[in-house]
C-alpha cells in the first residue's frame, strides 16, 4: 500500500470514529482564581500610579472594600510602612487605618484631603481640623503664621473652636503684604472670633486695613483682661466690683 491510500485509509477511520453533527468535547480545566494578595497588590499598584483615571477608580474600588479583601489590603501597611502618598493614606484613613504621622504631616495631609472636589472628605477634613484647634492650637497656630496652601482651612478651624490666641497671627495676615485670598481668609476668621460689627474690610486701603484691625486688637486687648480677671478669681484673688 503506497503512502497515499495509508493517508486515505487513516482519515476514513477518524471520521468513522467521531458521530456527524457532533464535536468530541475537551476536558479543560478552569484557570485558578487571582490570588487575593495579587488582586489587591494591583489596585494599589494602579492607586499610586501617575495615571488620575485609573488611580482615582482603584481608590473607589479599596475604599469600598470589605471582609477578607480588606484585611488584606491592611496587610500593605506592614508591606509599605514608610509610603506616605496622600493617595494612600486617604484609603487608610476611610478604613479607620490612618498610620501615626507628626503633627505637621497630619496637618499636610487634612488639608490635602480637604482640598478635594469632594464635599464629603472637605468636611471630614474641616472636622479633623477643629478637633486639632482644640486639642493643639499652638500647633495650627504657627503653622498659620507660615503662611502657605490650606491657610483658610487652617483659620476657620481655630476660630470655629474659639482660639482667641490666633487674633495677633490673624490680624498680622491681615494688614501684611498676602494675597486679597489670605487676607479675606484672615477677615473672616477675625469675624468670627471678634462678632460681625467689628468686621474688617476685605479690600480697602492700607489705612483703612490698619483701622479695621486696630479696632480688633483693642478688643482682644479686652478680652486678654477678662481672662485674667477670670483667671484671678479662680486662685482666690480679689474681684473688682
Amino acid at each position: 500500500m503506497d503512502r497515499t491510500h495509508l493517508i486515505i485509509l487513516c482519515t476514513l477511520l477518524l471520521g468513522a470514529c467521531t458521530t456527524p453533527g457532533r464535536r468530541t468535547p475537551v476536558d479543560v480545566a478552569r484557570a485558578p482564581a487571582v490570588a487575593s494578595r495579587v488582586e489587591i497588590g494591583r489596585e494599589v499598584g494602579w492607586l499610586l500610579s501617575a495615571d488620575e483615571q485609573a488611580s482615582r477608580a482603584a481608590e473607589r474600588r479599596l475604599v469600598n472594600l470589605t471582609g477578607e479583601a480588606r484585611d488584606e489590603l491592611l496587610s500593605y501597611r506592614e508591606r509599605i510602612p514608610t509610603e506616605r502618598d496622600p493617595r494612600w493614606l486617604n484609603v487608610l484613613d476611610e478604613h479607620h487605618a490612618l498610620p501615626e504621622l507628626d503633627d505637621q504631616a497630619h496637618i499636610d495631609f487634612l488639608l490635602w484631603k480637604g482640598a478635594r472636589d469632594s464635599r464629603f472628605y472637605a468636611m471630614k477634613a474641616q472636622s479633623r481640623l477643629l478637633d486639632m484647634a482644640r486639642t493643639k492650637p499652638d500647633v495650627l497656630i504657627a503653622r498659620l503664621a507660615g503662611g502657605g496652601p490650606g491657610m483658610d482651612a487652617i483659620a476657620v478651624a481655630l476660630a470655629q473652636a474659639n482660639v482667641l490666641e490666633a487674633v495677633p497671627v490673624l490680624l498680622d495676615i491681615y494688614t501684611g503684604r498676602r494675597t486679597d485670598f489670605e487676607r479675606r481668609a484672615a477677615a473672616e476668621a477675625l469675624t468670627m472670633l471678634a462678632g460681625e460689627s467689628r468686621r474688617p474690610r476685605a479690600r480697602g486701603t492700607t489705612r483703612e486695613y490698619v483701622q479695621d484691625a486696630e479696632v480688633i486688637r483693642a478688643w482682644y486687648r479686652e478680652q486678654q483682661a477678662l481672662a485674667a480677671e477670670r483667671e484671678g478669681a479662680r486662685d482666690g484673688g480679689p474681684i473688682d466690683g
